[in-house]
């Protein structure tokens, strides 16, 4: 075997764990994405953004209209509706994120259709027409969570720094980063028997 050769295969065998660990990281976050229309009936969304020894969930308290959303310590218990959101596939391309608590679909979506930063992210009924557009989301994978992006304004869900304690903040969006305020994983919770998706 010349020199040549043996550079390319030893190259090729550093890349290779490298290949493997990026193809592993994006099927951690797009596994539940590619499984057909429904991806997670009763998932926990967590944020990256670090908060003491604790971890920062998305919670909404109830589901009534312009509910904001909150961002509140996990709870221990994984049952506890209020974190618990369901994701669906959109015919026609990105994803509804409903509300776990209610049997009528309450949608997270972005607030009066802003596309400006800071704008606040609600709960209300779904939309029809060109409204779907507020209430539509896309999962962009980076190492090993995820940005999540508002398909009308093309910015991202965002924990809110510097304004107040995290674990009393509400969700808002603002232009994309890959700063930890900006990441999120999801982590199912019920599988099984125990899924009521359409």
């Amino acid at each position: 075997m010349n020199i040549s050769k043996r550079s390319t295969l030893a190259n090729r065998t550093r890349l290779a764990p490298l290949v493997i660990a990026f193809l592993l990281t994006s099927l951690s976050v797009n596994v539940f994405a590619q499984s057909g229309r429904v991806m997670e009936c009763g998932a926990r969304i967590v944020s990256q953004q670090p908060f003491g020894k604790q971890r920062l969930c998305l919670f909404v308290p109830d589901t009534q209209d312009r509910t904001r959303i909150a961002l509140r310590p996990c709870a221990q218990d994984t049952s506890d509706p209020g974190f618990l959101w369901k994701i669906v596939r959109r015919d026609g391309g990105g994803l509804y994120i409903t509300s776990a608590t209610s049997g009528q679909e309450r949608r997270m979506e972005v607030a009066d259709f802003s596309k400006t930063n800071g704008g606040a992210i609600q709960m209300w009924g779904a939309n029809i027409g060109d409204a779907y557009r507020s209430q539509t989301w896309d999962f962009f994978p980076v190492g090993g969570s995820a940005q999540i992006i508002g398909i009308d304004s093309g910015l991202c869900m965002a924990v809110p720094l510097g304004r107040n304690r995290l674990d009393q903040e509400f969700l808002i969006q603002y232009v994309c980063s890959r700063a930890s305020n900006f990441m999120w994983q999801v982590e199912p919770v019920r599988t099984g028997a125990e899924r009521d998706c359409r």
